[in-house]
Order: C-alpha cells, then structure tokens, then sequence
C-alpha cells in the first residue's frame, strides 16, 4: 500500500488584533502555489429522505456539496424529522425547501459556510413570551478584544430558540426580548461570552481567543516512542482519557465514535457485548475481514494496548485508558511494516504518577437505561388484511384458506412486533482504582464489573468483571523497570438470530403470548415468529490474561537499551443450541432439533520488541535515532462437537446429549521477525526530516517472498517560527507545511494460503477428499 500525503495546517492560532490575518496568510499561500477555488450556492443536490432527522440531512448535503453549516442546536430543530425528495437542483433551492415552515433563514460566509439562524421577523411567532407592551428590540456588536468585527457569530437567548447571527460588521438585531434575559455569544475559535439585557439601548460583547499555545507542545504517543505534536511528521490524533472514560459503554471502540477524523466505527449488532466493526481513512485492502471485534477475529487496523497486538477490546474498560492515539498516514504507521496499511491505534493504560505521595483511591459507578428508538412503523390487523384482501382482488384470485392461510387467522389478534419484542435495558459499571507512588516507584491498581442488559425481551446479558496493575520503578540512575498484568473475563448470552430484519416479516395475527407466555407456536412460511426464534441462543465465557514488562537501561550517555516482553492468552468456551421450538414450520418436523454445538478455543502469544534509542542536541540541531526487532509467536487452537438427541429443550448441556454430529479441531501456528529503523532530524526548531524503514518476514507467504520491505520519508517546515512571519501575524499564529511518502503491507491474508491442502465431503454417498487450495510458493506482499 502506498500513501503520499501533503498536510498544511496554516492557522492553528490567529493573535489578539491581527485582523488582516487571513489576508496576509492568503497572500503567504499564493507565493507557495496554493490555489483557492470557491463556489456559489449554485452547486446541485439530490436527495430522496423519509421521516430523517434534520440534522442529518445537512450533514448529508454537506458531504454531497462540500459546504459546512453553522447554527446553534437552540435554534436548528435538529431532531425534528423530515421527508424531502430533490433531484438536481441548487443547493439554495434545496436548503428553501428543507427550512420551509421552521422559521430560520440563511446566508453564505467566506469559506464554503452557510450560517443558519432565527429569522429575526418570524421570531415573535415562537416566543411564548409576555405581551407586545413588555418586548423590546436590542442592537449590538461583537468584537475581538482588540476591537475587530467579527461576523457570522451566533447570538442566542438563553432558554429560547430565539437567536441570530452576526454581520460582516459584527453587527446584530433582536426583537421581542425582555429585560433580564442572558444574551449568549459563540463563534468558533474563541471563547463564548453572556451578557444580560438591561436599559442599554447598544450591546458590545468582546470575545477572546481561544488559546491552543499548550496542545502544540502536547507530547503525542508515536510508533516505539514520543514526540511533540508540533513535531510530528506523520498524521496522528490523540483523544485523550477525559473525553472517553465517563462513557457508558462496553467496548473502548464504542466511546471512540466521532473523536478523531477518519476513524469510523460502528456497531455490528444492538446486543450486549456485539462487535464493533472499525476502520481507519477506508477500506485499505482487498482482504477486508476481520474488521469485527467481540468474537475473536481481530481487526484490519493494528491495535495495541501498552504495545501489546490485540484483536479484542472488549476486556478493557475505559476507565483504565490513559489516551489513544489514532495513527494514520503511511508516515505515521510505516514503523510497523506489514501490519500498518490499515491504520493503527495505540492504547495506553493508566499508570501511577511518580512522586505522588500517599496512594489516592477513587470510585466510579453509572446506572444507565437504554430503551429502543426509532423502532420499525407495523400495520395493524385492519390494515394487513386489506392490504392482503386487496392484492389477491386486483389480481383476479379467489382467496382460499390453502392460498391464503393468514387471512384465516383470528382477526381478533393485533400484535405491534416492533412494541413486543422490545424492552427498555439497564447497565450497571463499578470500577475502582488506587494509584500512588514516591520518588523512585509508581503503582495503578483497578478493578471493575459491568453488567449490560439487551433492549430484547429476554435473559439476554454481558457481565464482565476486570482487573488491572501496574508498576514502574527507578531501580538506579541508568537502569529502569516496569510492566503490568490484567485480566478480564466475559460473560455472555446473546440470541442467534437478527430480530430487527425478523419483525418484518412477523405479521400482527400472530399473538405474542399464549397463557401468559411468549408465543414460541411455528406457523407456515413465510410468516415467522420471532418469539420462536429467540429461543435460540448462544452462551459463552471468555478468560483474557495480558502481561507486559520492560526495562531500560542507559549504557552511555543519551543512548538506551530497551526491551520489552509481552504476552496474551485467552481462552473461551461458549454454547450454540437451538430447541425444537426455533425451527420454521416445515413437512420434516423437526427432525434434527435440538441441537447443539459446543465450542473451545484458546490464542497463546509473546512478542520480544528490543530497541536501541539515541537521542543528540547540539545547538540548533536535534537528531533522535531508533534500531530495533520484533518477533511474535502465536499459536491458536479451537475444537468443536455438534450433538443431537437431547430428551427436553430444557436440557442443553453436552451430557444431555445421546447422538454425535460431527467435530472439528484446528491449530495454527504463526510467526512473525522483522527489524525497523528511525531517523528524525530537526533544525532551529523549524526544518523538520524523518526516515523510516522496516523488513518484515511472515510465515503466512510463500518460502520465495516471506520478507517484504516497507519504508517512509517525510519533510516539514514550521513557518510560523520565520521572523517574516512573526513580523506579520505574530508570535501566537502556528503553521505547518509538511510532505510525506510511505509504503505500507498488510499479511492478514490468512494461514497456510501458499500451501496444497484438502479438504473432506460427501460423494455420492461416501466420505471423499478433494483439493481445496493449490500451492504457491510466491505468495508474497
């Protein structure tokens, strides 16, 4: 995979007072080729939207037309729902006939923004407020501290959805307010201000820049090491703990969703503990599997937590991570060859602070109610049968019961599927955590327990208890240690069948109970019962050991030694059965059923990483070299035994079983050695260069190709930090002009590709073998 990305980042702060900022930043652009197209309102748009919610749809034509829109939630209606169908037509007339009958207005800024506001002559149509008499209109300004205009900033009253934006003279007018309402004033990039009405008759509100002068020194986990975001080379976005440990949710992917641009998650299924499928700038391969978590088969993207590969997250809490880096460009994830073309997250733990005294111990816990929404709009009985009535009329076909069976049911049944099945869900999270440590050693311990119930009528849950520790000590002046064990088991009983897709095919003659239980009765096809389908399910428990340790050691000046060792294990076993009451009506009966499938598996891994770190500042000049290996070796095992003859659906247990199926059992070895280096090089804190290489073998190629070589080159100029530039937007104005190329490979193609193997199945009658996969030794990258 080959990546080329030029990043410029011109603006990432603007002084106090420099109000020709962008002019002068435009004309910077100019002399460095930079060209700047803009396009009127003009641009086309075609949607076809049913009962969407408005917020949506403008994200929708933003990514349709390359506009952004900007309004307060207090204003926009965004919930509320709509349906709009336009075929190629402006986005003007798109945006008139969407915001029709919501009494907001409109107006295009520099920049491709579109500011949506309260039209100030409808808004006393919304005000529930006092009377005409006790109303008054106010004017005013909003302002830079230094005194620039500022337009497009959105004025709102507090409590209302009575606002407006400004001018391109920072100007603005509000009719029918009263005396004593709080004005609110944002805009992006600076700090929001209040204001409350009194008897002036002209409002000035002064707005400061938001300073961001910390983040640029913020130091960003990288590949094998650290650096200054400032610094940085490759793409990377860190998202700190506080935005994701208050998060309610049982997967770490799942507090991660919308936190850093080009990462995309979503969720696979709506029970407890399914898996959350992610993926990082795209589809990066043609193998894209594995993209799913929670049931074992990793991920396209490399995941580390405390550099130790992962390809579950579910045994993590978030109340135990630290931060998250998302890596990105071939720049950025070239460090880990073979394993980067997707993307890579790193995932730090939490750890004590040296130097922190006495151990603080604290405690969080949540109660969470989830309850279904948006839940699927069914036909009543009424409307069912003379829909179905009048089909077979306009068709000429006379309605019998062999024909037409449903319309023989008892009509006096009106079951809402969507309202059956459906159920609100409570979870519960306990996590507590003691950290401390002195002037040579720190400690974190943590333990928790989460139970999650599923939004299905049901004894459907995930309960996961976790437990965490960590410890790092300065053993002497050059030689350092440390490392962490967790271990986390999962608790699982999820139904096998998807319900949303199932309700639709449900119809409301169907009775949801019978004798005050659930209607589990089989009925002919196609009419399904989901009540049967849910007596399905799958039971599993899953046992996830992680250990890590390292030590470095200083052998001569600012030259390190560092190695670190870690190890996974996991182990689970879980329950598929299936009773008679889960099969669809059929002429066999329900020949087969129950049945039960019983599966055991188990994943075994260590990963060496030593590394040698040197790290030089001479003056103006900053050199930080890095050389090291990796071996990973890996072994996965599974068995499975599939049973019938049990005398009850309520006997479910292998013993209960009189009559073997058939049984599998796998193992896979895997193994993995390569060697990478870094070079970066930095020069009066503005010239920046990076060099990186990395030799990967892996034993799922061919003996011709098992190695492949993976690289990436990248130069960057901080121009903020030339005095022509300080001269003319100031020492708070940050810019960044950087240029990378990097080759990136992926070797999740699976096991064993490049050998001949066969496989076993039925030949008229008898047990034949047959070749299900040729050999090819040039399998390669």
């Amino acid at each position: 995979m080959k990546k080329i990305d030029i990043a410029v980042s011109p603006c990432a702060r603007f002084p106090i007072g420099k109000t020709i900022c962008i002019m002068k930043l435009s004309a910077l652009l100019l002399l460095l080729s930079v060209q700047i197209s803009a396009r009127s309102l003009s641009q086309t748009v075609t949607l076809t939207i049913k009962d969407e919610k408005l917020g949506k749809v403008l994200k929708i034509i933003e990514r349709q037309t390359g506009y952004r829109f900007g309004y307060s939630n207090l204003v926009v209606p965004v919930e509320k729902t709509v349906t709009m169908q336009v075929k190629a037509v402006s986005l003007k007339q798109a945006l008139d006939q969407l915001l029709t009958g919501l009494h907001l207005d409109y107006k295009e800024e520099p920049g491709k923004l579109v500011v949506i506001f309260q039209a100030p002559e409808k808004a006393a149509g919304l005000d529930a407020g006092p009377p005409a008499d006790t109303t008054i209109t106010i004017k005013g300004r909003v302002m830079t501290t230094d005194g620039d205009p500022l337009s497009g900033a959105s004025i709102v009253i507090r409590g209302t959805a009575l606002g407006t934006v400004t001018n391109e003279k920072g100007e603005f007018e509000l009719k029918n307010v009263k005396k004593g309402d709080i004005i609110q004033v944002s805009s992006l990039g600076f700090d929001g201000a209040e204001m409350a009405i009194d008897n002036r008759a002209i409002f000035i509100l002064q707005l400061h820049y938001r300073s961001d002068a910390g983040k640029l020194d913020e130091v960003v986990v990288q590949g094998y090491g650290k650096e200054k975001k400032k610094n940085l080379i490759g793409t990377i976005t860190k998202i700190p703990a506080e935005a994701i440990k208050n998060q309610p949710v049982t997967n770490v992917l799942s507090a991660l969703q919308g936190m850093a641009p080009g990462l995309d998650i979503s969720t696979s299924a709506g029970t407890p503990g399914a898996g959350v499928q992610m993926r990082i700038r795209g589809i990066n391969t043609m193998n894209d599997v594995g993209t799913v978590s929670g049931n074992g088969t990793g991920f396209v993207a490399l995941v580390l937590v405390d550099g130790v590969p992962v390809t579950d997250l579910t045994f993590l809490s978030p109340s135990d991570i630290e931060s998250v880096e998302v890596l990105k460009d071939a720049a950025a994830t070239a460090i880990y060859g073979s394993r980067g073309a997707g993307g890579v997250l790193l995932i730090t733990t939490k750890k004590g602070v040296r130097g922190s005294g006495s151990g603080k111990l604290s405690f969080n816990a949540y109660t969470s109610l989830n309850k279904p929404t948006r839940t699927a709009k069914m036909l009543n009985t009424d409307e069912y049968r003379m829909l179905r009535k009048e089909g077979y009329a306009n068709d000429g076909i006379t309605i019998t019961p062999a024909l037409a069976p449903d319309l023989y049911m008892d009509s006096t049944v009106n079951t809402d599927w969507s309202k059956a099945l459906y159920k609100n869900a409570l979870a519960q999270d306990y996590q507590l955590n003691f950290s401390g440590g002195s002037n040579t050693i720190n400690y974190y311990i943590s333990g928790g327990y989460r139970n999650e119930d599923a939004i299905v009528k049901g004894d459907w849950y995930l309960k996961r208890m976790n437990v965490r520790m960590g410890l790092d000590a300065k053993v002497s002046d050059r030689l350092s240690v440390g490392g962490g064990l967790g271990y986390t088991a999962n608790n699982t009983n999820t139904y096998t069948s998807a319900i949303s897709t199932t309700i639709f095919y449900a119809i409301p003659l169907i009775p949801a109970e019978q004798m005050g239980k659930p209607n589990t009765t089989s009925y002919l096809p196609p009419f399904i019962n989901p009540n049967g389908q849910l007596t399905s399910f799958t039971k599993g428990n899953t046992n996830t050991m992680i250990g890590n340790f390292y030590f470095n050691f200083r052998l001569w000046r600012q030259l390190f030694f560092r190695t670190d060792v870690s190890t996974q294990f996991i182990s689970g076993q879980s329950t598929i059965f299936s009773p008679t009451t889960s099969v669809p009506f059929s002429i066999y009966g329900t020949a087969g059923y129950p049945n039960g499938t019983y599966l055991n598996n188990s994943s075994t891994m260590s990963t060496v990483e030593p590394q040698l770190n040197y790290s030089l500042t001479v003056r103006k000049h900053a050199i930080k070299l890095l050389a090291g290996g990796t071996l990973i070796d890996r072994t996965n095992k599974s068995s499975s035994l599939s049973m019938t003859g049990y005398s009850s659906n309520q006997l479910t247990t292998l013993a209960s079983a009189t009559t073997y199926s058939y049984s599998t059992y796998s193992e896979i070895p895997y193994k993995f050695a390569s060697a990478f280096g870094r070079a970066s090089y930095i020069y009066d804190d503005k010239y920046l260069a990076e060099g990186v290489f990395r030799r990967d073998g892996s034993s799922r190629f061919g003996a011709n190709y098992q190695y492949g070589n993976f690289w990436s080159a990248g130069a960057g100029w901080i121009f903020s930090q030339e005095a022509f530039v300080k001269q003319l937007l100031g020492n708070d104005f940050f810019g960044k002009l950087k240029v990378t190329y990097g080759v990136t490979g992926n070797d999740n193609i699976g096991d064993f590709g490049f050998l001949n193997y066969s496989s076993t199945g039925n030949y008229g009658g008898s047990t034949a073998s047959y070749l299900s996969n040729l050999a090819n030794p040039y399998l390669h990258w």
